[in-house]
């Protein structure tokens, strides 16, 4: 295994620490929250688009890893190393795509997509970059892993993002009010089961 004199550096674990489950949890509680403080549209907006876009891309990558089943790098065992379907529970064999760059990818994309600036849009990226090169240098995911981890996260943050503001133009344009003004997005527990549930108020 080669040395990794940076493995605790601050770029590595902020790349790390951008791309773990509690990021998009923080961010979707941070704009709810704000937004129902507020009544601030574009809040509600950026939490009911994180939210949506994380459970699909974490949803996805998840039934992948199992599906594929491909070696982690630090298992020494080669990059073509594939078990499929037979390790559901092995963080070891979960390489295959990259989970935290799907995340950083996922988030990022739609923050990008709600401002205006674009030195803002591009500078927005540069977490992400650093989630993606972190999970490679720690020996964590394949170079292709984290590609394919970043595909995910960019398309489908980009594909609620433009579902969502079509379906705003439609609806403002039949009745005059936002479609995010009729829409409750919120999470729930209930003992070993979770999820969101979301109400859009019709009339």
């Amino acid at each position: 295994m080669r040395e990794q004199i940076y493995y605790y550096s601050i770029p590595i674990v902020f790349g790390r620490l951008w791309g773990d489950l509690p990021a998009p949890i923080v961010l979707f509680s941070g704009f709810a929250v704000y937004s129902l403080i507020t009544d601030d549209i574009w809040s509600r907006k950026m939490a009911y688009e994180i939210g949506q876009a994380s459970l699909y891309a974490g949803g996805l990558t998840f039934l992948l890893k199992m599906a594929i089943d491909r070696a982690r790098p630090y298992m020494e065992e080669g990059s073509g190393t594939f078990h499929p379907f037979s390790s559901i529970f092995i963080q070891d064999y979960h390489s295959m795509p990259g989970g935290h760059t799907t995340v950083a990818f996922t988030i990022l994309t739609v923050l990008s997509r709600n401002v205006k600036p674009v030195w803002l849009k591009v500078l927005l990226y540069v977490p992400a970059a650093l989630t993606f090169v972190s999970r490679v240098y720690q020996d964590k995911h394949w170079t292709s892993d984290n590609f394919m981890g970043a595909a995910f996260g960019y398309y489908i943050a980009t594909w609620v993002v433009d579902f969502h503001e079509k379906s705003v133009k439609s609806d403002s344009k039949d009745t005059g009010e936002s479609l995010m003004e009729r829409i409750k997005f919120q999470p729930f527990v209930t003992g070993d089961i979770y999820g969101l549930n979301l109400s859009i108020r019709l009339q």
